[in-house]
């Protein structure tokens, strides 16, 4: 799975919307209860993140 699954967003998706969808998400996975997926989550996050920084310097 790619981080925009993992997300449920639609690849390019702004920052504003990877936070809150993070957010909406990250109430529901804890790492004591599930460590992997909670790092899974947590790896997709970052990594879309990225991508909307790099799609942001480009744009420049």
């Amino acid at each position: 799975m790619n981080c925009w699954e993992i997300l449920a967003l639609q690849p390019g998706a702004e920052e504003r919307d990877i936070k809150r969808r993070y957010a909406q998400l990250v109430k529901n996975c804890r790492p004591e209860d599930d460590p992997a997926a909670w790092q899974q989550l947590h790896d997709a996050y970052e990594q879309a993140l990225r991508y909307d920084d790099e799609d942001q310097w480009q744009e420049e």
